[in-house]
C-alpha cells in the first residue's frame, strides 16, 4: 500500500480514497458512530485500520485530503460469478446456499445485527465527497436503509429463494443454550447518507435469479 501511496503521488493525485470496515471500531456492538474509539482485534480489522494509518501519514506528509469509509456490510452487482471469492460474506453466501441446497445452516444464533449497504451507496458518498470540498482526513460510516439481524437475512433469503424456484427452503440454527449471549449493536453516522439505487431485496432477487440462470 506504501508503493500504492507513493505511486498515487507521482501521478499528480490530490485526494485519496479507502474503504476500510466497521470492524476497526472492534466488537459490533452498542452505539458506534465516526466519533467512536477504535478497537481493531482481528487480524482482518488490524490490516483494515493500517492501511488507515498509512493514509493518514501520507496525506499528513504531502498535503493531500483522504476520505475513509467504514460500511458494516456491503452488497451490490457482480462481475462474473465464477471470478468471485467472497462467498463467505452473507450478501452473497445465504442467498448463494438458498439455490444451491435450499438450505442455510447457521453455526450462530444469527441475532447479531448488522447494517447492510448498497455499493452504490459507497460509490455516490465518494462521488459527493470529490465534488464538495474535501476536508483533511475524514472518516465517514456510510449506512444503508436496511438493519436487521443476520438470522433475519437469512429468512429473507429463504423466503425469496422458495418463492423463486418452487421448492421449500430451510434455515437451521444452533441451539440457543449453546451459544454466547449476542450483544446489541447500533450503527449511526453523522453524515446524510445517498438513497440507495439497489434496495436489499432488489440485490438478493437478483443474485438468486443468476444463480438459477447459471445452474
Amino acid at each position: 500500500m506504501e508503493a500504492v501511496l507513493q505511486a498515487a503521488q507521482g501521478a499528480g493525485i490530490r485526494s485519496l480514497v479507502y474503504i476500510s470496515s466497521a470492524h476497526v471500531y472492534g466488537p459490533l456492538a452498542g452505539e458506534i458512530d465516526e466519533d467512536s474509539p477504535v478497537n481493531p482485534l482481528s487480524d482482518y480489522a488490524l490490516a483494515h485500520y493500517l492501511v488507515e494509518q498509512l493514509f493518514r501519514r501520507h496525506a499528513g506528509q504531502v498535503g493531500l485530503d483522504c476520505l475513509v469509509l467504514r460500511p458494516c456490510a456491503v452488497y451490490g452487482p457482480l462481475g462474473t460469478l465464477a471470478d468471485f471469492q467472497r462467498w463467505d460474506l452473507v450478501p452473497f453466501g445465504f442467498p448463494a446456499t438458498i439455490i444451491r441446497t435450499g438450505r442455510i445452516e447457521m453455526k450462530s444464533s444469527g441475532k447479531q445485527r448488522r447494517n447492510f449497504v448498497g455499493a452504490d451507496v459507497i460509490a455516490q458518498t465518494i462521488l459527493d465527497w470529490l465534488t464538495q470540498s474535501p476536508q483533511a482526513v475524514q472518516v465517514v460510516n456510510p449506512l444503508g436503509a436496511d438493519d436487521m439481524s443476520v438470522i433475519e437475512l437469512a429468512e429473507r433469503c429463504a423466503e425469496i429463494g422458495q418463492s423463486m424456484t418452487g421448492r421449500a427452503c430451510q434455515v437451521v440454527r444452533a441451539p440457543e443454550g449453546s451459544l454466547p449471549p449476542t450483544l446489541p449493536f447500533i450503527y449511526r453516522s453523522r453524515f446524510t447518507m445517498p438513497r440507495a439505487i439497489l434496495t436489499l431485496d432488489q440485490h438478493l432477487r437478483d443474485l438468486m435469479g443468476r444463480l438459477i440462470n447459471e445452474e
